[in-house]
């Protein structure tokens, strides 16, 4: 007896499952173990069709290669243009900020009121603050060509400024806005290799207790960056940089 009934439960229970999986096929669409096999087939054939051209990824890694390497991206190094302010006593008070406070109201003649460039003196103010060490210590590159406001090369690098042989003189490169000086020299406080020389202190003392270097806007040779010196009390030009950042 115990074993009829247990054969009718398991009836009433197969039936009851068949009944869930027909439901689950009409409403759900699931599949049989046969057609999850063939489907499975199919998925099989259609990743093959579907699979990347290695064309496509080659492209990819040849511009993961140029992006990481920037070979064929770098740009040639900034130009740096030189520039003169008018006549004008050492205002400078030792400060880099004053400096360049001076520089930016001449930058306004040469460029205009909306000019981009980074504009600083280009003046030797200590041992630490020189213009042999102004690339390092403004971020350019010792590569960059030197021009005037007319574009004409002074050098061909920042270094080359130092070489002794000028490409151009400060005045053919325009750097005083075609004005023409009588005494064509500017405060330098640098000799010949661009280090410090006589600065007047570092530009603390404007009195004529002291002296400083004065370039020539003139020459082609060393003396444009030390012809002579003169007393800090005096009215010269002071020489300027604007490059882009």
């Amino acid at each position: 007896m115990m074993f009829s009934k247990t054969k009718i439960v398991c009836l009433i229970v197969t039936g009851l499952l068949c009944a869930c999986q027909a439901i689950l096929e009409k409403e759900y669409h699931i599949v049989t173990d046969s057609d999850s096999i063939s489907d499975t087939s199919n998925d099989s054939d259609s990743g093959t069709d579907s699979e990347s051209d290695p064309d496509e990824h080659d492209t990819t890694s040849d511009s993961m290669v140029d992006t990481e390497t920037g070979s064929d991206s770098l740009s040639a190094p900034g130009e740096i243009i030189l520039y003169a302010t008018d006549n004008v006593p050492n205002s400078l008070e030792g400060s880099r900020s004053a400096a360049r406070s001076v520089c930016r109201d001449a930058a306004n003649a040469f460029f205009g009121e909306n000019h981009t460039y980074h504009i600083e003196m280009f003046i030797s103010m200590s041992a630490e603050d020189t213009i042999a060490l102004m690339p390092q210590t403004f971020g350019f590159s010792h590569e960059s060509r030197v021009v005037g406001p007319n574009t004409v090369e002074i050098a061909s690098s920042w270094t080359d400024l130092f070489s002794g042989d000028l490409s151009a003189t400060l005045m053919e490169a325009n750097v005083t806005g075609g004005e023409t000086d009588t005494y064509p020299y500017w405060w330098s406080g640098s000799n010949s290799s661009g280090g410090l020389a006589s600065a007047c202190s570092g530009w603390t003392i404007t009195d004529d207790t002291q002296n400083a270097t004065l370039g020539a806007l003139d020459s082609y040779g060393p003396s444009w960056l030390t012809s002579d010196t003169t007393s800090c009390d005096g009215w010269w030009r002071f020489l300027c940089i604007a490059f882009e950042e």
